[in-house]
């Protein structure tokens, strides 16, 4: 019966398309989230979270921790955010560094564990949350995050062609998220010259290369990088370089 996997296979197609036009179309987060869950629960979805990760040192808006939740239970939630356990809950540190999908058990037994981590993964298992998947998401100027998805906490995980599917709507939430939520900071205004200066640093150049390469005298380096640090309201090189990324001096 192959036109059936075809017919799915189109119906899949047709409903990431409608979910994305209708992303874009929505004007507020109330909105997109609305937009999203019926999306999410039409495909058998009952628990859904998602958690933005700022640049560093900027929030949207001005929303220190944006985590959004919809299915689990209340008193969790309620537990999460007041206690705080999202400073010790590894799926949004694992996450920036994972390129695809995984079920947040996963990490269950993993050496790379903290003591505190290893406690609130004893925690999830202890509160019957069950086995969904974590999709991580990227959006424009290092802002990403991930994506919690569960059929519920005794349905089983969803197929690899259907995470595929999941993975690409998250990210269609994600991008009209950042749209939506322009991080809360001005626009440095750096010179071109300023601009050029931070590039050459962020790959690790000193003052006398940069010199060198722009054709400009090293005193004329030192200028450039301190008017960095204060359109940047950074004090040190590092900084300066991370904060670059949220200007989009690298684009």
């Amino acid at each position: 019966m192959p036109f059936v996997a075809e017919d799915r296979k189109v119906t899949a197609e047709r409903d990431l398309i409608a979910h994305g036009k209708a992303c874009q179309a929505a004007k507020t987060r109330l909105e997109l989230e609305a937009v999203s869950i019926r999306f999410f629960y039409a495909r058998g979805l009952r628990q859904m979270s998602y958690y933005h990760v700022s640049p560093l040192g900027v929030e949207p808006d001005g929303e220190s921790v944006p985590i959004y939740t919809y299915g689990f239970p209340e008193a969790w939630v309620k537990r999460y955010i007041e206690e705080k356990l999202y400073e010790v809950d590894p799926v949004p540190r694992h996450s920036k560094a994972c390129t695809r999908p995984f079920r947040w058990l996963d990490l269950v037994g993993s050496p790379e564990l903290s003591n505190s981590e290893r406690k609130f993964m004893q925690l999830v298992q202890d509160e019957g949350l069950g086995n969904g998947w974590a999709i991580p998401v990227f959006g424009p100027h290092g802002r990403n995050g991930y994506c919690g998805l569960s059929y519920g906490p005794k349905a089983e995980t969803p197929m690899n062609d259907e995470v595929i599917l999941l993975s690409l709507a998250c990210h269609q939430f994600h991008w009209r998220y950042c749209e939506l939520h322009p991080l809360s900071t001005e626009s440095a205004g750096l010179s071109k010259r300023e601009a050029q200066t931070l590039r050459l640093l962020a790959r690790g150049l000193s003052n006398a290369q940069v010199a060198k390469i722009m054709e400009i005298s090293p005193s004329t380096v030192d200028t450039n990088v301190r008017r960095c640090f204060q359109k940047l309201g950074v004090n040190d090189r590092v900084s300066a370089v991370l904060r670059g990324i949220v200007e989009g001096v690298y684009d």
